[in-house]
């Protein structure tokens, strides 16, 4: 009787220990799975940010292209007025 009381209480014994590392284990892999939320949070703010940075380059590119096609525009009309004006292009009727 009293070795089935100690292999009772050494089995009792590791059991604790067993369920003392799962616990150590379940703690390590909840606080790395709360720093991998954290991380790919972190990660959809910057993909956000480069998203929105990357339309902002194509609004500025798509502005500038267009204020120069407005002045290329103005100046060849500024040209050939100037040519109208001196008589270096005649006028077709």
């Amino acid at each position: 009787m009293d070795k089935e009381k100690e292999l009772i209480i050494e089995s009792l014994k590791e059991l604790t220990e067993i369920v003392s590392e799962q616990t150590k284990v379940i703690l390590n892999l909840a606080t790395e799975n709360n720093l991998l939320e954290k991380r790919i949070k972190s990660l959809e703010n910057k993909m956000e940010f480069i998203k929105e940075t990357k339309e902002k380059v194509a609004e500025c590119i798509f502005s500038l292209i267009g204020k120069w096609i407005i002045l290329i525009f103005g100046f060849s009309l500024a040209i050939t007025l100037i040519l109208y004006i001196k008589g270096d292009i005649p006028i077709i009727k």
